[in-house]
């Protein structure tokens, strides 16, 4: 389905290699092991501020957590701690990606609850919808990313051995901004499209049908714009990615400060040095090329003042010592982060 999705960014004028990068995935059962949480972390990514993630009409292994026996690549928890840095965002689209969530994990589960803020209620939502094949879907009124020329869509779902959309509600503080209409004039609660902002004020818009199956209403006014590009487009104008910026209240940081490390590279240890304009919990860790925390050196308020510094002796938490390769300091300080990259060289 990648061509539906390159028509509908170049419909509204983002190219590829421009605008945007694209990554393939391998199933976590090809063994390949090129999740993005195999290949990248968050620390990776963290200049990155928008994600389109697409499992297509995939069932199983849609999100790796990890602990398939052929893949460990957690792309669940990169992609969790990229959306715990704040002011990112994501567009999640799978036929089956969420029910796929529900059955792999506590960790999948987590992150379809708090960052989709969905939760299944059937694997299949056509016995739910009157057994409608090619639902009719409509936006939420008033809701905030839906709506703008686009009223209504086809949601195509007639190849019975393949699309078998979730039937999904909304969890905790989700909002339904899409709902399947009921041609008989009823009232259905599962929604075709949501959106969840999590605790640290990312955004999260996911739909339980690929993007590949939204098909133009052809009862619909008409629109220069393809029912599938105009949909993208509004996602996107609510991320601030196209359309008026000005619409889009951006997380701006509280408190900015400085960070820098020497030596780099290092051997045994290297001092990293931060600079804080006013006193705030000041949070620095270690984590490894995977993501994964290997030391916690502050965690706590630190007044203001120029070139304060700590030593990392190239200890994890346990108090061993790690092994060469290259390592990443995070440091937060009310909402705004730093990333540094070290080098440790025996």
């Amino acid at each position: 389905g990648e061509n539906e999705w390159y028509t509908a960014l170049n419909n509204i004028g983002l190219l590829v290699g421009e605008d945007y990068d694209v990554y393939y995935v391998n199933g976590p059962s090809s063994g390949v092991s090129n999740g993005i949480g195999g290949r990248a972390n968050h620390l990776m990514l963290q200049d990155y501020d928008d994600i389109l993630y697409t499992s297509g009409d995939l069932g199983v292994n849609t999100i790796a957590n990890g602990d398939f026996n052929n893949d460990a690549g957690d792309d669940v928890g990169t992609l969790t701690n990229w959306l715990d840095m704040g002011g990112k965002d994501i567009f999640l689209t799978g036929d089956n990606l969420a029910s796929d969530l529900v059955q792999s994990g506590n960790a999948t589960l987590a992150f379809m609850e708090n960052n989709m803020g969905v939760t299944v209620v059937a694997r299949d939502v056509r016995p739910l919808i009157g057994n409608q094949t090619t639902p009719l879907v409509g936006v939420i009124p008033g809701n905030p990313v839906l709506g703008g020329t686009l009223q209504t869509w086809i949601a195509y779902g007639s190849c019975l051995g393949i699309n078998s959309f979730d039937g999904v509600k909304v969890f905790g503080l989700g909002q339904r901004i899409a709902e399947f209409i009921d041609p008989t004039g009823g009232d259905y609660v599962f929604a075709a499209a949501t959106l969840n902002i999590t605790a640290s004020g990312s955004r999260a818009v996911s739909m339980p049908v690929d993007l590949m199956y939204i098909y133009t209403d052809p009862a619909a006014a008409g629109n220069d714009l393809s029912g599938r590009a105009q949909l993208l487009k509004d996602v996107l104008s609510y991320f601030g990615v196209v359309g008026d910026p000005q619409n889009v209240s951006p997380v701006l940081p509280s408190i900015t400060f400085q960070t820098s490390n020497y030596p780099n590279p290092f051997n045994p240890s290297t001092t990293i040095m931060y600079s804080l304009p006013k006193a705030g919990h000041l949070k620095l860790s270690i984590y490894n090329v995977r993501g994964q925390l290997v030391k916690t050196l502050i965690d706590g308020i630190r007044p203001a003042g120029e070139d304060q510094t700590i030593v990392w002796d190239g200890s994890d938490n346990q108090g061993s010592s790690v092994s060469s390769g290259v390592y990443f300091y995070e440091a937060r300080v009310e909402g705004d982060v730093k990333i540094g990259k070290m080098t440790l060289l025996k």
